[in-house]
């Protein structure tokens, strides 16, 4: 279960995670999830997400304003993939938030950075049949190299926008498809062509039903797990004070040996994990053993020091 955006004036819908979820998943189901209401009965959205949610469309992939990157600035961003080049975290010339992504093609070399949503009878299933949107601002220094693309793993063609105009700055490029109603994804990418070595730069992706692009907003989930700037001053282990993410969960302690919680996203060095017991008698106790930017270890135990096994909840804080 991931925690949501801190300072909100009303608790937002929290999502199920309980150690963790498999890419691609049901990203559709999800986003309207979070606008149906709480369990205490209220909107489970703010005003203040809903109206981009309501205007706007809902943005169907993740981290398209490419700020998050938990493997680091020279690694792949958040729910992303590359191919046929390199990425780095672009910091100075942006378009929305406080990075861009940029992609550096190998030479003689097709480079995508692309995403990919899976459909089926479970996951992402209204978007079979559906007219979808792939929108995006690239900057590019040359002609006819770089554009959006969309696939929908059944029909053969690959549709595409039309090339960046090698302005030199930003541009916006769409491409629109009318999915089919087998289609198994929803691949989107940013493609440069082969030839000499480029590189070009994307922010504010989206991608959303219907055959107009709009103005960027984040996917739900990402609107939801950000937590930015929670304090006025920065402790000093802590300097980088970019995204900050919350998990909650549960697990099973055991009677025999520790358990490892695998977080759906890995942290940064800064990180902290809290623990709760939830059956346990008065004088039971829970020991985290160890923990890692990916997971943590740990033991249940009784008042006499033996191993038992009863519900925990947890909370790692960090930046990813």
């Amino acid at each position: 279960m991931s925690l949501g955006t801190f300072g909100g004036s009303a608790p937002p819908a929290v999502r199920v995670s309980a150690g963790g979820s498999a890419p691609g998943g049901d990203l559709l189901q999800e986003s309207l999830d979070l606008q149906s209401p709480s369990p205490q009965g209220m909107p489970a959205t703010t005003p203040q997400f809903f109206l981009p949610a309501a205007n706007y469309g809902i943005n169907l992939i993740k981290n398209g304003d490419f700020e998050s990157w938990s493997g680091g600035t020279a690694v792949v961003p958040d729910a992303w993939a590359i191919a046929g080049g390199t990425v780095a975290k672009e910091t100075t010339d942006i378009q929305r938030g406080g990075a861009a992504c940029d992609v550096t093609a190998t030479l003689n070399t097709v480079c995508d950075l692309s995403q990919t949503l899976t459909i089926s009878a479970t996951q992402n299933a209204q978007l079979r049949g559906r007219t979808v949107t792939f929108s995006a601002r690239v900057l590019c220094a040359t002609a006819s190299r770089v554009r959006l693309l969309i696939e929908d793993g059944v029909v053969s063609a690959t549709y595409f926008s039309a090339y960046h105009t090698g302005s030199g700055v930003y541009e916006d490029l769409f491409v629109t498809v009318t999915l089919s109603a087998t289609a198994t994804q929803l691949y989107v990418s940013l493609e440069i062509s082969s030839g000499a070595v480029i590189t070009a730069t994307i922010d504010a992706a989206m991608v959303v039903e219907g055959a107009t692009s709009v103005a960027f907003s984040m996917n739900p989930s990402d609107q939801h797990l950000r937590i930015s700037n929670m304090q006025s001053t920065a402790p000093a282990n802590a300097t980088d004070q970019g995204v900050w993410r919350a998990e909650i969960g549960s697990a099973s302690g055991s009677a025999s040996a520790d358990v490892t919680v695998t977080f759906e996203t890995a942290f940064r060095t800064f990180r902290i994990v809290l623990t709760s017991p939830v059956n346990a008698a008065a004088n039971d106790s829970i020991l985290t053993n160890s923990h890692s930017s990916s997971i943590f270890k740990f033991g249940t135990y009784d008042n006499a020091g033996g191993r038992k096994a009863f519900e925990i909840f947890w909370m790692a804080i960090g930046q990813v």
